[in-house]
C-alpha cells in the first residue's frame, strides 16, 4: 500500500510540474517557440518607401490549421508631426515589401513605440486574419484584416518593413521577437 501511495504522489507531482511548465502558453506540446529574435538597431532615413529590416522564417507545416504567430516590435523614431510607418507581412518570400500584408501602424508625434501583431490561421492552413498592429500591452482595432491566403504548409516569412513619410526623418527597429504557437 505504501508503494502504491508513493507512486500516486509521484505521478501527481509530475503532472503538476508539467502543467505549470505549459500554464498560460496554450498550444499542446510546449507553447510558443521563438522563430526570430534580435536587437538589430536598424535605422531607415533618406527614403520614403518601405524597407525590409527583418525577416523570420516560418517552417512549412509549423503553424497547423489553428496556429498563431505573435510579433512584438520595439521602435524609436523622429518625434514630429510627420508619419512613420511599420508593416508586418506574412509572405512566401523573405524580405518582401509587397504582397502578403497583414498589419500596419503609422505614428506621428511619438518618440518610441512597442507593438504587437498576432496572425492567426483561421481553421485552415491557407487563411489568416489579424487586427492591425497594436500598441501593447493591450489594444483594440477597427480594421480586422482577413482574406490573406498564404499557404503555411509551405515555407513562409514574417517580414518587418519600416519607413518615414519624410526623407529627413528616421525610424529605427530596435528589437523584435517572432513567436509561433502550433495549433
Amino acid at each position: 500500500m505504501t508503494r502504491r501511495l508513493l507512486a500516486l504522489l509521484l505521478a501527481a507531482a509530475l503532472c503538476t510540474a508539467q502543467q505549470s511548465t505549459n500554464s498560460g502558453v496554450g498550444g499542446g506540446s510546449g507553447g510558443y517557440q521563438i522563430i526570430g529574435q534580435a536587437y538589430p538597431n536598424i535605422s531607415i532615413t533618406g527614403v520614403t518607401t518601405e524597407q525590409n529590416v527583418a525577416a523570420a522564417p516560418v517552417p512549412a507545416n509549423a503553424m497547423g490549421a489553428g496556429g498563431t504567430i505573435r510579433v512584438t516590435l520595439l521602435l524609436s523614431m523622429t518625434n514630429n508631426a510627420n508619419t512613420k510607418t511599420v508593416f508586418v507581412r506574412l509572405n512566401p518570400t523573405s524580405g518582401a515589401v509587397t504582397g502578403g500584408g497583414m498589419a500596419t501602424s503609422a505614428f506621428t508625434s511619438t518618440a518610441s513605440a512597442q507593438l504587437l501583431t498576432i496572425i492567426r490561421n483561421n481553421g485552415a492552413t491557407n487563411a489568416q486574419s489579424t487586427i492591425q498592429t497594436m500598441q501593447t500591452p493591450f489594444s483594440s482595432g477597427t480594421n480586422l484584416v482577413t482574406g490573406l491566403a498564404i499557404d503555411t504548409t509551405q515555407p513562409a516569412w514574417v517580414n518587418i518593413g519600416i519607413w518615414p513619410a519624410n526623407a529627413a526623418d528616421t525610424i529605427t527597429l530596435l528589437g523584435y521577437t517572432v513567436e509561433l504557437l502550433p495549433g
